[in-house]
């Protein structure tokens, strides 16, 4: 453990609310394809391998879920070009001469489109949803799941025996995080936040009278690390190696925005 400045560490107990990022932190951020719902007159191989090529150029683990599906399958991935990154939108490339879109709710409703009937289903699940456009039309959906990590269980339990109130924000569906929430505890939920949007979050909980210490894994947590009582990036796990009231955030990694 990591202790900066000792002030810091005496101000945690006065912490009385923790915010958690999900992916990669509550959770283990290795979600892998669980299923995949092609469109009318599409292939569910063709939309795999079309999602895998707009994702390649991609670090999220989504995308490296989706890649790794298709090459489980030993599907021809064809080259992608033109490849750019939305946080909390999804990915755009140009694959074989036709736009791919890979992405979740923001993309969808950005570009005007209903989500497939299975995504109902899906939704009910906890999965992870993500839709698969082809020059602005819905070619299919894929289904992806990413395990809580076993210490998240006693890391929320811990927080609320010494009072604390546990929140998490993730850019996911509202139906996914309330079904990691619900498994866990966890008493409050943002849902569908994109980064740039966490630290008005963080700022609703302070002036509610609470003291904010944020817990997170990676760039995407950098805006609220700027307004936290303390924050936490975390590694491994949700714990806290280092304690930072006011610092700067970490160097970011490529892509790892939140879907």
């Amino acid at each position: 453990m990591l202790i900066k400045d000792r002030l810091a560490l005496e101000s945690m107990r006065t912490v009385d609310a923790v915010l958690f990022d999900k992916t990669g932190t509550l959770t283990k951020g290795q979600p892998t394809v669980t299923g995949v719902e092609p469109a009318q007159g599409c292939a569910d191989n063709e939309v795999l391998a079309l999602a895998a090529a707009a994702e390649s150029d991609s670090e999220h683990p989504l995308a490296r879920a989706i890649v790794g599906a298709a090459q489980h399958r030993s599907l021809e991935v064809p080259a992608a070009e033109d490849f750019s990154s939305s946080p909390a939108v999804g990915v755009r490339a140009t694959v074989q001469g036709r736009a791919i879109q890979v992405g979740g709710p923001h993309l969808l409703a950005g570009s005007r489109r209903e989500e497939l009937p299975v995504a109902d289903t899906w939704r009910s699940e906890g999965a992870i949803i993500l839709h698969v456009l082809a020059d602005g039309e819905v070619i299919g959906a894929l289904r992806l799941a990413d395990e809580i990590r076993p210490e998240s269980h006693a890391t929320v339990e811990a927080l609320h025996a010494v009072g604390a109130e546990v929140v998490m924000i993730t850019g996911d569906a509202q139906a996914v995080a309330e079904t990691v929430a619900a498994e866990l505890g966890i008493d409050r939920v943002f849902a569908g936040v994109r980064p740039e949007d966490k630290a008005a979050k963080v700022k609703e909980l302070q002036e509610e009278g609470q003291k904010v210490a944020m817990v997170g894994d990676g760039v995407n947590d950098a805006p609220p690390w700027l307004k936290p009582t303390s924050e936490s990036p975390s590694g491994q796990a949700p714990m806290w190696p280092s304690v930072r009231p006011g610092s700067s955030s970490p160097a970011p990694t490529r892509d790892r925005c939140f879907r």
